[in-house]
């Protein structure tokens, strides 16, 4: 059983018995590329405000309840309802194999859409440039 939240951001199925496609949806979902726990905290502070400005957001932490059964559905959600992915950047983000697998997602599909900023990196400590995506924004994250 998908978990509601995850429900909306997963393409329709299409009707048993019909094999004619189903209606596109529409991508409305801003997605955080991070590595837990690391990003958390930036991740809960950010995904509020955008929302707040009215964005829909998936962020695994906000979204995801443990124990479900996760990678196959964020895979699906990603590829059909990214409107832009927000990818955290430091080294220790990005040496995590799960953020490789979503940027690998986000780079063919920048291709696929030929949108060369779909993929806004977050530099939140100086660090190594991301192969395949442009300059990152610095971002001044201070806790409290």
């Amino acid at each position: 059983m998908v978990p509601a939240v995850l429900a909306n951001l997963l393409p329709p199925a299409e009707a048993a018995g019909n094999a004619a496609p189903v209606e596109k949806v529409a991508r409305d979902t801003i997605f955080l590329i991070k590595a837990s726990p690391v990003d958390d905290e930036f991740a809960l502070w950010l995904a509020p405000k955008l929302e707040a400005e009215g964005y829909r957001v998936f962020a695994d932490i906000l979204t995801l309840q443990p124990g479900d059964r996760w990678r196959r559905q964020i895979n699906e959600a990603l590829q059909y309802r990214a409107v832009k992915v927000l990818l955290i950047c430091r080294d220790a983000t990005l040496a995590d194999p799960h953020v490789q697998d979503d940027l690998d997602i986000a780079l063919e599909l920048s291709k696929e859409l030929d949108d060369s900023r779909f993929i806004i990196p977050l530099r939140l400590e100086p660090g190594k440039k991301v192969k395949g995506v442009g300059d990152a924004v610095t971002v001044d994250f201070v806790r409290g």
